[in-house]
């Protein structure tokens, strides 16, 4: 499933905070930085927001970094790797 490329970035509104695509003016999503019961604190929405918009990049990351798991940590190499293809997966729908 292909997604928006990177890089993402955080633009903050009074109410809203919206992550957008490279596109200028392309809103990938909007995060709601009202405090709410859900929502404790705008510094929590804006925190979430920074996080959805490094996806890309820590999926890239990720992706990157199996053959160097492999390679470089044997004994470890079952836990992460399963760990690793299961937040890819999830990162790319199949999950």
């Amino acid at each position: 499933m292909p997604h928006t490329p990177a890089p993402w970035k955080v633009n903050e509104s009074d109410f809203l905070v919206y992550v957008e695509g490279s596109e200028e003016d392309y809103c990938i999503c909007s995060v709601q930085a009202l405090r709410t019961n859900s929502i404790p604190s705008p510094e929590i929405a804006i925190s979430n927001a920074h996080l959805i918009a490094a996806a890309p990049e820590l999926l890239e990351a990720l992706i990157e970094l199996i053959p160097i798991i492999v390679v470089t940590f044997p004994q470890q190499q079952e836990t992460w790797l399963a760990n690793a293809r299961a937040a890819i997966a999830k990162a790319k729908g199949k999950s």
